[in-house]
């Protein structure tokens, strides 16, 4: 399993079968008359990523979701080593200037589901975005993602599984919901949402995130599960932002509350 922020990670992963029932539940942003609507494609919502390394770390790039115009969800490995973090929006194809970066701080981290949270220190666009989190979609789905460069690409569900990886800047092995996609990807595009339309609403439903390519086959991507998403964001939603500092000995971010 390779991160696609040109990183290799050596996890060795193990695929189980994925037997656990899962419900479809829907996770909605408030209304507002000015927000765009869920049926908008993903690339409304890419955004893509730069750091600058922490201590030894590298610097790297990557991409990311918009969950409201301020703040981004991304991987984990593509912020964990960084010292600063800018994000954008990515350059449209008839667009030749380059895309305007906004600095942006790291206010949560999952290094166990590979999973963060980015606020910029300005709006990537106006409105509020409605971006519905579904928890699985069966084998065999069609789904979408964007990476740090404009175009939405397709990518087919093969299977959904159980992932077992090293965490995030760490030698213990952890378990992920996730998907092994039929998809080319490269680097850059760890973070990338993954959507599928549903055909009764024709909302673009936000299923799952890019984190890493297979080392069999580069045809082969891995991509968290929608369940893992709502559960870390639930898990953040209670408590107030965490400020991140770089620990340069350690080249990694460490929160400032120990």
């Amino acid at each position: 399993m390779r991160c696609l922020t040109g990183q290799r990670v050596d996890a060795g992963p193990v695929i189980l079968c994925w037997i656990l029932a899962a419900t479809l539940v829907t996770s909605c942003a408030t209304s507002d008359v000015n927000r765009p609507s869920a049926t908008e494609e993903p690339t409304r919502r890419a955004v893509g990523i730069e750091t600058k390394g922490c201590g030894h770390a590298p610097s790297s790039d990557g991409a990311g979701v918009l969950l409201r115009p301020d703040l981004v969800l991304t991987a984990a490995h593509v912020v964990v080593g960084s010292t600063s973090v800018s994000a954008s929006r990515p350059r449209t194809s008839t667009d030749e200037s380059p895309p305007e970066a906004v600095s942006a701080d790291v206010v949560a981290l999952d290094r166990d589901r590979d999973l963060a949270l980015v606020r910029t220190h300005a709006p990537l666009m106006a409105g509020t975005l409605d971006a519905p989190i579904i928890n699985t979609v069966d084998a065999g789905a069609v789904v979408h993602f964007v990476g740090h460069k404009q175009g939405s690409r397709r990518a087919t569900v093969v299977a959904r599984t159980v992932i077992v990886a090293d965490r995030v800047r760490g030698s213990r092995r952890v378990r992920r919901l996730g998907y092994l996609l039929s998809a080319t990807t490269g680097r850059g595009d760890s973070g990338s949402g993954l959507f599928h339309r549903n055909r009764v609403t024709g909302d673009q439903e936000l299923v799952g995130l890019v984190f890493a390519v297979s080392t069999d086959d580069s045809s082969r991507t891995w991509a968290l599960a929608g369940s893992e998403i709502e559960a870390f964001l639930t898990a953040t939603s209670s408590a107030d932002d965490d400020r991140f500092v770089c620990d340069r000995e350690e080249s990694v971010l460490v929160p400032t509350n120990g």
